[in-house]
């Protein structure tokens, strides 16, 4: 009886787990062999991106799409890390919004199924903007944003195998540098034309 028992509460487990499974990732753009730092543009430094001035998210759509607009987030904004380590996203501690930084992300509800994912990046304007999408929207003229080129995955982890497979590294990511909007660029041209044309009335 005790046996019949076990048996079907382990199996009623592995259906639950099987039915509500996940493809996962490690939300890192620290991996062998890939090069993936982002960056702020030449106004600013052209310094890697570091510290809670910064959120990074993962963006995720089930198997293949070549459109960004098909992704939608996963998991939370992450801050970026501070001095040696500037350029990569937060893997451990807590963001400056109180979250508790988990790397491994559910991309897709297919077991270990095949994700599109990209990571998106925005200035966080001191806590106030915490949305990709609330960046975009925003009217703040210093504001900057940019996404990392499309990465397609074969496979992503798969907790609910026999045995479990691990989280899938982002091989393959690109990083990014911010690319100000046209009418920042021409504000810009028109600063330096005058300081010029300054410099050649003296």
């Amino acid at each position: 009886m005790v046996r019949k028992t076990t048996v079907t509460v382990v199996v009623t487990l592995g259906l639950v787990g099987y039915a509500y499974g996940q493809g996962q990732v490690n939300f890192d753009n620290r991996v062998a062999g890939t090069i993936a730092y982002f960056y702020d543009w030449p106004p600013y430094g052209y310094a890697l991106l570091a510290g809670s001035n910064f959120f990074a998210q993962l963006y995720a759509a089930a198997g293949s799409v070549s459109s960004s607009s098909s992704l939608a987030p996963v998991g939370h904004p992450v801050n970026f890390q501070s001095g040696t380590q500037a350029g990569w996203v937060q893997d451990s501690g807590t963001t400056s919004l109180g979250w508790t930084v988990d790397p491994i992300v559910n991309v897709t509800a297919v077991n270990g199924g095949a994700a599109t994912v990209q990571v998106r990046v925005w200035w966080n304007a001191v806590s106030t903007i915490t949305t990709y999408e609330a960046a975009i929207a925003s009217a703040n003229p210093n504001m900057r944003y940019l996404a990392s080129p499309l990465l397609f995955l074969w496979v992503t982890g798969n907790p609910n195998a026999w045995p479990p497979t691990v989280p899938v590294d982002l091989v393959g990511l690109q990083g990014a540098m911010w690319i100000p909007e046209p009418s920042t660029l021409g504000l810009l041209g028109l600063a330096m034309v005058a300081l010029f044309l300054g410099r050649r009335r003296r």
